[in-house]
């Protein structure tokens, strides 16, 4: 439940294996010191694509243009976005852990 999820962590962010964005935003994270969970969606993300995968809609709601791409990311349970505005928080040092 991603409610939950957003409540329990600090930060949390959604991934997908395949995506090179995905495993940066990792990195960003693993070398900013920030406490994060990390949620890998399977083959199911990608190949159910539209409104059959349920993670799929929902973490497409949490941004205000629908967008389903991967990583999503949470901090202090809101959506920052993906890839390139962790790395703006990152270099800006809102991320310092």
């Amino acid at each position: 439940d991603i409610a939950a999820a957003k409540k329990a962590n600090k930060a949390l962010i959604y991934t997908y294996g395949l995506s090179p964005f995905s495993t940066e935003a990792v990195a960003i994270l693993e070398a900013s010191g920030y406490e994060f969970e990390n949620i890998e969606l399977g083959a199911e993300w990608f190949a159910l694509g539209g409104y059959e995968s349920v993670a799929r809609v929902e973490l497409s709601k949490e941004v205000e243009s629908g967008a389903t791409s991967l990583p999503k990311i949470f901090i202090g349970g809101q959506c920052v976005g993906g890839c390139a505005e962790l790395a703006a928080l990152a270099e800006s040092g809102e991320l310092d852990g």
